[in-house]
C-alpha cells in the first residue's frame, strides 16, 4: 500500500503594529490663576499648519501646565485651522511661557523654542494674523536693561561694591553680559564685572562730593545670541557727603572683647553734645548704626549681631546747630 503524504500548509498572517506614545496629560483649571493671556494661534509642523484636532498644544510655565490648545476652528480666509485658548498665571506679567506640542500621527511632543514673556490681558496673535507655533521658529529678543539709582560716601575706597546692574532677557538658554561706557576706561572712577552687573569702586579720588555729588553712567547689556542685541542702562551714582570738620574727641578704634579697654565707641563727656545725632556707615554706606544723645553704648554690633571687622564711618551732627563732627572706626572684632 502506497503510503499516505499528508501535507499540512501552515499560513502566517503578517500584520504591522506602530504603538504610539501615549497622548499627554496636559489639563489645566483655569479657575485656579486670577489673571488670563489669550492665544490665537496656527501649529505648523514640518512646514504645514495642522488640521488634526487631536494635535496638541500646551503652555507651560516652570514646567508647570498653564494653558491647552487644538487647532478645532477652521477659519476659511486662511484656508488653516485656528488653536484658540488662554494661559493663566497669578502673577501680572514676567513669567517665562515655554509651549510643547503633540502631534497624533506620530505620537511624540515637540519642545518649542520659541518664548513668551507672560502679562495679563495680552493677546498672543490674532485671527488675522495667528501666532505661530512651530519647532524651529525663533525670534531673538533684545535684553531688557533696568535704570538704577545708588548712593556711596565720597572717597570710598578702591573696590566698594555700589551694586548690581539688572537685566532680562526672555530668550530661553540666553544670558546677558555688560559693558560700562567711558572715554577713559584707565581713569574712570567705576568699573563693572561684564559677568555679574556689579559696579564697584575703581578710582577713589574721583569721589569729592564738594567736587561732583552726582555721577551718570551708561551700561551696555548684551545678549549672547549670534546676532547680538543691546539694551542701555542708566545707572545714577549720588555721593554723599562725609562731614569734614574738626576732629572729635574720641577713639577711633574698637576691639569689643570684654577686656574694658575699646569695648565701645567712647566720645569725651558724651552729655554735653545734647541734640546730637551719632551715625555709623559701613565702607559701602549703608547706616549700621544709629542714635540721638548718644552715650558711649556702640560695640560694633548691628541688631544685637556683630559687625565684621573693617573700617567704618561715622557722623556726629546737629541738625539745628548745623554743627557737625566726621571720622573713622577702626573694628576689629573678636
Amino acid at each position: 500500500m502506497k503510503p499516505r503524504t499528508h501535507i499540512i500548509i501552515f499560513l502566517f498572517v503578517a500584520s504591522s503594529l506602530v504603538i504610539m506614545a501615549q497622548k499627554p496629560d496636559w489639563n489645566v483649571n483655569l479657575a485656579n490663576y486670577e489673571h488670563r493671556m489669550s492665544v490665537t494661534a496656527v501649529l505648523e509642523i514640518d512646514g504645514v499648519a495642522s488640521a488634526d484636532t487631536n494635535d496638541l498644544v500646551a503652555a507651560f510655565v516652570n514646567g508647570e501646565t498653564r494653558g491647552v490648545g487644538s487647532p478645532k476652528v477652521f477659519v476659511a480666509a486662511l484656508n488653516k485651522y485656528l488653536l484658540l485658548f488662554q494661559i493663566g498665571s497669578n502673577v501680572a506679567a514676567g513669567e517665562v511661557v515655554n509651549f510643547k506640542y503633540y502631534q497624533n500621527a506620530t505620537g511624540q511632543i515637540t519642545d518649542v523654542r520659541r518664548t513668551e514673556v507672560y502679562a495679563a490681558d495680552a493677546s498672543l496673535g490674532s485671527t488675522n494674523n495667528p501666532y505661530i507655533i512651530t519647532k524651529n521658529f525663533f525670534v531673538n529678543a533684545a535684553p531688557v536693561a533696568q535704570n538704577e539709582r545708588f548712593s556711596i560716601p565720597e572717597n570710598a575706597p578702591k573696590d566698594t561694591e555700589i551694586g548690581i546692574v539688572k537685566a532680562t532677557d526672555k530668550d530661553s538658554g540666553q544670558t546677558v553680559s555688560f559693558v560700562l561706557l567711558v572715554n577713559d576706561t584707565a581713569n574712570a572712577p567705576f568699573s563693572i564685572n561684564s559677568q555679574s552687573g556689579l559696579l564697584t569702586v575703581k578710582n577713589t579720588d574721583s569721589l569729592d562730593f564738594e567736587r561732583k555729588a552726582l555721577f551718570v553712567v551708561n551700561v551696555l547689556v548684551k545678549d549672547s545670541d549670534a546676532k547680538s542685541l543691546t539694551d542701555t542702562a542708566r545707572i545714577e551714582i549720588a555721593i554723599s557727603d562725609v562731614p569734614e570738620s574738626m576732629p572729635l574727641p574720641a577713639n577711633n578704634l574698637i576691639t569689643p572683647n570684654g577686656d574694658g579697654i575699646n569695648d565701645y565707641f567712647q566720645i569725651d563727656n558724651p552729655e554735653v553734645y545734647t541734640g546730637f545725632k551719632l551715625l555709623v556707615f559701613n565702607p559701602s554706606g549703608e547706616v549700621v548704626y544709629s542714635t540721638d544723645n548718644y552715650l558711649n553704648t556702640w560695640d560694633g554690633r548691628k541688631n544685637g549681631s556683630p559687625l565684621p571687622s573693617g573700617l567704618y564711618y561715622y557722623l556726629f551732627e546737629n541738625n539745628s546747630t548745623g554743627i557737625f563732627y566726621k571720622g573713622t572706626i577702626s573694628l576689629k572684632s573678636k
